[in-house]
C-alpha cells in the first residue's frame, strides 16, 4: 500500500469513526469522541499545527539493517479498552501484514500472553482499567516474556524513556495509522537482531 493510500485508510476509518460518534448521538465516550475529532483533523491537514509527533525510545540502540525473518505474518497483541479505537487499529494492522489479537484490558492481554507463545509485539494504551495500567503491562511483559516488544501508546500520559521497561517505545496519541504501521515494522525487523 502506497503512503498516499495508507492516509486515505487511515481518514476512511476515521470519516466511519465520526460517522458512528454522530449516529450514537453523543453515546460514545467523549474522550474518543475528541481524540477521533482532533485526529481527524490532524490527518486531514486542517489542524494547526498544534499536534506533535512524539516518539520516546528507551536507551536500547535501534538496528535498521535487520529485516524481519520469512515466515508467517508476525503477531501483534493490541490493548486498548475504546471499543472502537480497538477495532480501527486492529484492522489497520491486519491490513498492514501483522496479525492482530485484541485485549481491552491488561488482565486480558495478561491472559493471552500466558496461554500463546507466537505473540511478538504488545502495543497497549496507557490509561485503562483493570488491575493495572499499560505501563504495568508492559514492564510485566519485559520480565516475563523478554524477546517481546512493546510499543505504549497515551495521549494523557508521556513516560520519559527511563520509565520504559527495555524493548520498549512510546507513541504520542494522537497517532498517524502510517506512523502506528512504520514503528510496528520497525519493531518487528528488530524482533531477530543481534544487541
Amino acid at each position: 500500500m502506497s503512503h498516499d493510500d495508507e492516509i486515505k485508510h487511515d481518514l476512511e476509518c476515521l470519516r466511519l469513526a465520526s460517522d458512528l460518534t454522530q449516529l450514537s448521538h453523543g453515546a460514545l465516550d467523549p474522550d474518543l469522541r475528541a481524540h477521533c475529532t482532533r485526529m481527524a483533523a490532524f490527518w486531514s491537514g486542517e489542524a494547526d499545527g498544534g499536534f506533535e509527533q512524539d516518539v520516546v525510545w528507551n536507551d536500547e540502540p535501534e538496528n535498521p539493517a535487520a529485516e524481519a525473518s520469512a515466515g508467517p505474518p508476525t503477531v501483534v497483541l493490541l490493548v486498548e479498552d475504546e471499543p472502537l479505537l480497538r477495532e480501527l487499529t486492529a484492522t489497520m494492522i491486519d491490513e498492514a501484514g501483522f496479525t492482530a489479537l485484541e485485549a481491552n484490558t491488561a488482565d486480558d492481554a495478561l491472559a493471552l500472553l500466558e496461554a500463546r507463545s507466537d505473540i511478538a509485539l504488545l502495543f497497549t494504551d496507557i490509561d485503562m482499567p483493570g488491575s493495572m495500567d499499560g505501563l504495568e503491562l508492559a514492564r510485566l511483559a519485559c520480565e516475563r516474556w523478554p524477546a517481546i516488544k512493546t510499543l505504549v501508546a497515551s495521549g494523557k500520559v508521556r513516560p520519559s524513556a527511563s520509565e520504559l521497561p527495555p524493548n520498549s517505545v512510546f507513541l504520542a496519541k494522537p497517532y498517524r495509522g502510517a506512523a502506528l504501521i512504520a514503528q510496528l515494522r520497525s519493531m518487528a525487523g528488530r524482533i531477530d537482531a543481534k544487541p
